[in-house]
């Protein structure tokens, strides 16, 4: 075998050099690298996640402060039976107020769901249209809030202004903690 010169011994040292770096950033540094950027990104995924979860929190205050203000208008004020009376009595105030006649007036029944209870209400009115029309209005908004789920009117006859109807109205309340 032939002798190495020092120039092919420092070009093979440096190979051997260029080559142990290269299987130390193979083996140990891109490992370690790649696992940094996962782990960042991963962080980066969780900050979003807080921040969103922040604004939901932020919202859920606004949230409570609007269903309050909702339960201060639909807040049940006592037991079903007590709700079911103040109905009729509303119905039939407004009814005589707006010079309506009431017939028929039945509870039909109650439902409840999640915090919500509504109470259906059948009844026959009649009037005139503008007092029947000016009775829903009023049942409609403040202080009642009378939901018009169903409304049949007919004519009685031809030779009368007089209209007769067959309504379902509903009543909401809700069922505070």
């Amino acid at each position: 075998m032939k002798k190495v010169s020092s120039r092919e011994q420092k070009i093979f040292m440096a190979c051997v050099l260029l080559g142990t770096i290269y299987l130390f950033v193979q083996l140990f540094i891109r490992p370690v690298h790649s696992r940094e950027e996962e782990l960042e990104q991963r962080i980066d995924k969780k900050l979003l996640e807080i921040e969103k979860a922040k604004k939901i929190l932020q919202s859920e205050k606004i949230v409570g402060q609007k269903y309050q203000q909702y339960v201060q208008i639909f807040g049940a004020q006592g037991p079903d039976e007590q709700e079911v009376s103040s109905f009729i009595s509303d119905i039939e105030t407004n009814a005589r107020q707006h010079q309506i006649g009431v017939q028929n007036l039945q509870s039909q029944r109650t439902v409840k769901k999640d915090k919500v209870v509504r109470f259906f209400m059948q009844l026959t009115v009649e009037g005139k249209l503008s007092d029947i029309i000016a009775f829903f209005y009023v049942l409609q908004n403040k202080p009642y809030y009378i939901f018009l789920e169903e409304v049949v009117l007919e004519r009685m006859s031809t030779s009368q202004e007089n209209i007769r109807g067959r309504i379902l109205l509903s009543k909401m309340r809700l069922i505070h903690d």
